[in-house]
């Protein structure tokens, strides 16, 4: 049952012919997992407290940097260097006290993903890689639990909602396996529009607010894209695929793999910030800087470098000597592990700065 305090709260779904007190006590009695404090877990989170779900958990790593204030809403500058699921929880729970929200500063992993699904009724998948998708979208489907997933970037979003029923589509059946490494690009390699993000985590958390309440129908079955360059939305419907590795009639996988992204790497492949300055006073390597043209202009480096942006690698191999030992360089790192990538299976000896340059300056 509401209280009178929370009839008032939520006076505007109570008033909504089709939804009512009936649909509210569901989103009451619910439990939802969000996966990411980011720019889609900002918005998600917010709204699944302000509309009542009664038990949120967030789980994210990260701290608040300068870079997020963009686009994550939930963080203002006097959260830098804060856990994000800390601080946004800590928003949530002033928003509404009536909710319980916990939060964890760990990585979402096999280890942890399925007695935190046991727990929860839906999954919501606010993370930046395919790594954690695919995680998501299988400990969804063994849990019988649905999984709202989105995913932004530059101008553009997706949204849809995977494992709902046993009939539903997962990830995998549209995804089966996840891009080269070197071919994907998260919001701090490839940009984003900050308010974009808003629009899709806010999607996101209309998809799960009907799947709790049992109002509506649910975007399971489709898949519906966002190009804001054009104000164009389009929906393409999705079926169960019938050699999808998950889920279809040979499934072959029958428990949460291991999908990290670094799995490719040699453990002697990265290098540090103290070993790249004494490897660097050495002369042992040619500095590589793999950032687009307009990052190198914002951000120039006090080191000889040569550049070639990520984007130009795969064409611009002749310009590299297959004899030189190289030191790939992005802003972040992230970057920097696919130039690796690129460069090692072209036979050209490198290394990657795994901190990125921010710790150079």
């Amino acid at each position: 049952m509401l209280t009178e305090e929370e009839k008032l709260r939520y006076s505007r779904h109570l008033l909504l012919d089709g939804f009512g007190e009936k649909a509210q006590i569901k989103l009451k009695q619910s439990s939802v997992l969000l996966i990411g404090a980011g720019g889609l877990g900002c918005p998600v989170g917010l709204y699944l407290a302000a509309a009542g779900v009664g038990r949120i958990t967030i789980l994210d790593f990260d701290l608040v940097e300068n870079s997020n204030l963009q686009r994550q809403i939930a963080f203002e500058t006097n959260d830098l260097g804060l856990p994000k699921s800390e601080v946004l929880a800590a928003k949530m729970r002033q928003l509404n006290p009536y909710i319980t929200v916990n939060s964890t500063s760990s990585e979402f992993d096999q280890e942890n993903a399925p007695e935190l699904m046991k727990d929860h009724d839906v999954l919501v998948d606010g993370s930046d890689n395919f790594s954690t998708r695919y995680l998501c979208n299988d400990v969804s489907f063994f849990a019988k639990k649905p999984l709202i997933f989105a995913a932004v970037s530059r101008f553009s979003g997706q949204i849809s909602v995977f494992n709902q029923t046993a009939e539903s589509p997962c990830y995998r059946c549209l995804f089966p396996q996840k891009p080269e490494s070197d071919m994907s690009a998260n919001c701090s390699e490839a940009g984003v529009l900050g308010a974009l993000v808003g629009v899709l985590g806010t999607m996101q958390a209309v998809e799960c607010l009907k799947v709790l309440s049992g109002v509506g129908e649910s975007a399971s079955g489709k898949f519906i894209t966002y190009d804001m360059m054009t104000s164009q939305f389009n929906n393409f419907k999705l079926s169960k695929s019938k050699s999808c590795d998950l889920c279809g009639e040979n499934a072959s996988i029958k428990t949460l793999i291991t999908q990290q992204e670094k799995c490719e790497l040699e453990l002697k492949s990265s290098i540090n910030i103290d070993e790249f300055k004494e490897i660097y006073e050495r002369e042992q390597f040619e500095l590589l800087d793999i950032r687009e043209n307009a990052e190198q202009e914002l951000f120039p480096l006090p080191y000889s470098t040569r550049h070639i942006p990520l984007s130009e690698l795969k064409q611009r191999l002749n310009e590299l000597d297959s004899k030189k030992l190289y030191c790939t360089l992005c802003q972040y790192g992230e970057r920097s592990r696919k130039a690796y990538l690129i460069l090692k299976k072209n036979a050209i000896q490198s290394y990657y700065l795994n901190d990125g340059m921010d710790k150079l300056l």
